[in-house]
């Protein structure tokens, strides 16, 4: 079974889930690679990615400090705590927890 990739990535005081092709981090070259398919608060966002993280997806965390459309931009994957709201960043199975299964 093909492993399925999302990234979370949060932005400002919005956050996105991306589908991705390829593991996330490698999508910074290949924007082409990501689809959006969800964009919504930092709660329904986490959560939505708390399903797909327990029906055997991989979930990514990544930040972006951009405004407007961000599929095409560079995510961080790194430095959370340099993210604008990081404080209010969901962490409904933690960050960290989600490194850990990359």
């Amino acid at each position: 079974m093909q492993i399925q990739y999302y990234a979370l990535v949060y932005q400002a005081g919005i956050a996105n889930v991306f589908k991705c092709r390829i593991h996330p981090k490698q999508t910074n070259a290949d924007s082409s690679a990501r689809q959006r398919v969800l964009q919504g608060d930092f709660r329904q966002c986490g959560n939505f990615c708390l399903g797909l993280h327990e029906m055997g997806a991989r979930v990514i965390p990544a930040w972006c400090n951009q405004a407007g459309d961000i599929s095409a931009l560079l995510w961080h994957f790194t430095d959370f705590n340099q993210a604008p709201f990081s404080d209010s960043f969901i962490r409904c199975f933690g960050i960290a927890e989600m490194e850990r299964a990359t």
